[in-house]
């Protein structure tokens, strides 16, 4: 709630729990990302060991409206390798302020089957047919 096209509006005087104990996957001590994907250069927070209904995925949060072109591309190949999904968000923008996000996701032919039967709900992703990988 308090993102905005500029970054977090509270940052100087945000929570301890969660923001500031927060520790993206690039942070972690056992971190395999790439220096290229701190997120102040690939413009992505990277969570990793998160799970969708009964799946363990990565998932990927843009620092701004979405993720940039390479460091999804980059984060694709990664969930690829590591045989699991890739659940990431684009942020829709009104004044300057988010106002949704389009939840969207890369991942094999099973994961496809099973975000469609799930429907929708917030827990909805979309998954379209170029956008899914062999596992």
């Amino acid at each position: 709630m308090h993102s905005t096209a500029d970054g977090c509006k509270i940052y100087a005087d945000r929570p301890e729990d969660p923001c500031r104990n927060f520790l993206c996957a690039w942070m972690e001590d056992d971190s395999d990302l790439p220096e290229d994907l701190k997120p102040s250069l690939s413009g992505v927070i990277v969570l990793t060991n998160r799970n969708w209904r009964d799946w363990k995925v990565l998932r990927a949060i843009p620092t701004g409206e979405a993720i940039p072109a390479d460091s999804l591309e980059q984060l694709r190949l990664i969930a690829q390798k590591l045989g699991k999904p890739l659940l990431f968000y684009e942020r829709i923008v009104e004044d300057g302020e988010f106002v949704a996000v389009r939840q969207l996701a890369y991942g094999s032919v099973s994961f496809a089957k099973d975000v469609e039967r799930y429907g929708g709900g917030e827990n909805r992703f979309c998954i379209d047919d170029e956008d899914v990988f062999s596992m």
